[in-house]
């Protein structure tokens, strides 16, 4: 598997990820705004099975979506696409939010160190609350 900053050519492929991945996918208009960034990053095995996206302001980085193919999960791919990422960002922490019935997502960033930092009320579009969680660099 390579990680590589994503190309014009992977965007299709990425929103087909993000629509089997969340239940309010990003639209794809998003994922062409950050085009050339180097906090764009896909994992590819002969196919995209993976990316992240991430941003930094000031001095945060933010995490704004990762997601992997489903029948590639649990690989290690996640993991490898979140080391690459907080390694390129000239922070002192990173940030990121999740639903709170999100366990998995929970678990995962825990063992990457990220810590709860708290809750955001009705963050996501359809009203669901988020967690932010939190990891220093």
């Amino acid at each position: 598997m390579i990680v590589r900053k994503c190309e014009d050519k992977d965007i299709d492929k990425i929103v087909d990820i993000e629509r089997k991945s969340f239940s309010n996918p990003y639209p794809h208009k998003v994922f062409l705004n950050f085009l050339g960034s180097d906090l764009f990053l896909v994992a590819e095995k002969e196919e995209v099975i993976g990316y992240i996206l991430g941003e930094e302001m000031g001095d945060e980085g933010w995490i704004i979506s990762i997601a992997v193919l489903p029948e590639h999960r649990s690989q290690g791919i996640g993991t490898t696409l979140m080391r690459e990422i907080i390694g390129r960002m000239e922070t002192d922490e990173v940030l990121l939010t999740l639903r709170t019935n999100n366990m998995m997502a929970y678990k995962f960033y825990m063992k990457l160190g990220f810590s709860a930092e708290g809750f955001i009320k009705s963050y996501y579009e359809n009203g669901d609350d988020a967690i932010l969680m939190k990891k220093e660099l």
